[in-house]
């Protein structure tokens, strides 16, 4: 029987197995989110920082929902637009702004 017992077997893997999997196959980090947390997959590469979850939203009045999987990424656009702006001589009274995250 897979893992999960019967109710692994009769619906397959969990969002959770597969996550862990999905983890473990590409070096990326698998956070639990615990009872009450939201479970995610994080990757970090080049400064970014880029995450899978997942939310529900209610759709409708009898308390039906959606779930949906979805891919995010912060960055420092400031830092960049400030930076740019520098390197291209626009911006000469930014030279005292200490600029690591750009």
């Amino acid at each position: 029987m897979a893992a999960g017992g019967l109710f692994g077997w009769l619906f397959g893997p969990s969002r959770e197995e597969i996550w862990k999997e999905l983890a473990a196959d590409t070096g990326m980090e698998f956070r639990d989110g615990g009872f009450w947390g939201a479970d995610t997959v994080v990757a970090e590469a080049r400064g970014w920082t880029v995450i899978l979850d997942s939310y529900a939203t209610k759709t409708d009045d009898n308390g039906n929902s959606t779930t949906y999987t979805r891919l995010r990424s912060f960055f420092f656009l400031l830092f960049a637009a400030l930076e740019r702006l520098r390197v291209l001589g626009l911006a000469e009274d930014l030279r005292g702004i200490p600029l690591e995250n750009a």
